[in-house]
């Protein structure tokens, strides 16, 4: 029977690679295969679109998954009820908000309490001792509402809710903005502390920005 012969792989240097060389052989095939210039560099052959968060002018995703804010009529006393009196268990107040709430935007009205860094604080309730509702405000407008606003004015405002805090007992929205901001701000009063609740009526709904 005839010898079969395996089919060998040459690396360009006149010998099989494996077969019939040296140690000195196999170091300069290895060279050669490596140094033959048919392969192009990582970053020649790299073919991946810019990172859109770098480029200057994207326009990146809103959390909520859409570039129009979502608008919900959340009423301010029931949202605090819910979220941040000690009504419910934190694993029912969180399948809620995470399904209702997180990532939609409201308007709302409250007392101007404290500048701080990250924004504004308002008070809702006359029973609180400071504040009910931390409003992050991004900047230029954060340092701008600092000379056009007044303590214990009340203001309308907006903003994404994005976390609750019983602990604390607020509410925390950001991207805020005040509406038609003055010195003199809006009409209003502070309401009575909310009762708890203890049977939670229909989501809020969807409206019109």
């Amino acid at each position: 029977m005839p010898a079969v012969t395996r089919p060998r792989h040459f690396c360009g240097v006149g010998a099989p690679c494996g077969y019939g060389v040296g140690v000195l052989g196999v170091w300069a095939a290895a060279a050669s295969c490596l140094g033959s210039g048919s392969v192009p560099p990582p970053a020649a052959e790299s073919s991946a679109r810019p990172d859109p968060r770098l480029v200057p002018g994207a326009v990146s995703r809103p959390p909520n998954g859409s570039l129009t804010p979502v608008y919900i009529d959340a009423d301010l006393a029931e949202t605090y009820s819910i979220f941040v009196l000690r009504t419910l268990t934190l694993t029912e107040k969180s399948a809620r908000w995470a399904h209702y709430y997180d990532g939609r935007w409201v308007r709302w009205c409250g007392e101007l309490k404290f500048f701080t860094h990250d924004g504004l604080q308002f008070r809702y309730f006359s029973s609180s001792e400071s504040y009910d509702i931390e409003l992050e405000v991004p900047e230029p407008q954060k340092t701008a509402l600092r000379t056009q606003l007044t303590i214990g004015r009340f203001y309308n405002y907006a903003g994404r809710l994005g976390r609750f805090d019983e602990s604390f007992r607020i509410l925390t929205l950001d991207q805020g903005t005040v509406l038609r901001p003055d010195e003199f701000g809006v009409p209003s009063y502070l309401l009575d502390s909310p009762d708890p609740i203890w049977r939670i009526g229909a989501p809020p709904r969807v409206v019109a920005p």
